[in-house]
Formats: structure tokens, sequence, C-alpha cells
């Protein structure tokens, strides 16, 4: 299998998984694109998933930034698409997330087993009528 197929594939599902749960947790409609936005992630990772060697303190060894991305494109995806937009159906992910004003990054433990790994992301509005 080609690497970066696979890999393109594998940053579609992570965008797919995070809209789709965002959209059916951000309430019936579109959230506000004019109001300003703090985001906080925090990821585990099952480190056998991910091919990477052990540092000395446990942790895998591996670049969380490459995660960020994708989450941040299926965060904004999931805020502001419109009620009909289905995420698997989202062939651009150019979702304007310019308003995400403070974005914080948390490195959670590794995850002992595969069905514990994953994301926990929380998103405040500066403005009243953000959502």
């Amino acid at each position: 299998m080609n690497s970066i197929t696979e890999r393109k594939d594998r940053l579609q599902s992570w965008k797919v998984a995070v809209s789709s749960k965002v959209k059916s947790e951000r309430g019936g409609k579109a959230w506000n694109t004019q109001a300003q936005y703090a985001i906080a992630i925090s990821f585990s990772f099952f480190a056998a998933d991910h091919g990477y060697r052990r540092r000395r303190d446990g942790q895998c060894e591996l670049d969380v930034e490459n995660f960020v991305k994708p989450v941040v494109d299926g965060l904004a995806a999931g805020l502001f698409c419109d009620n009909d937009k289905d995420p698997n159906r989202i062939e651009h992910w150019n979702y304007d997330d310019s308003n995400f004003n403070t974005l914080l990054i948390h490195r959670l433990p590794d995850a002992d087993e595969p069905e514990d790994e994953g994301i926990a992301i929380s998103v405040s509005s500066s403005l009243s009528g953000g959502r």
C-alpha cells in the first residue's frame, strides 16, 4: 500500500470523526463564525498503533503537531458547517478557523489499550452570542 495514500486516508478519517462528533454536540445550528473561540485539545495515544519508540519517561515519541491540524480542521467543520452537510461528504476542509484565538494542546499520558486512545476538545466563546 502507498504510505502517502494511507496517511491521507487516515487524516481524512480523523477529520470526519471529529467533525461528526462536534456537529452532533454543538446543538441545532452552526455556530457564529464571527465570534472568537478558545480551544483546548487533549490527546492520549496508544503508542503501538503509531509505530514510534518510547522515550525514557515512557511516552511514545511522536510529533503531536501532526495530529493538531486534522483535529482543528474537523473541529472548524463541525462547528461551522450547515445543518444539512454530512461530514462524510466534505471534500475541502477549508472552514475558517482564524477565529480560534487561543489554542491549548495537552499531551495526556499514553493509553494502555487501543480503545483508550482519543482526544478531548473544549471550546469556549468570547462572545455571549457565540453559539
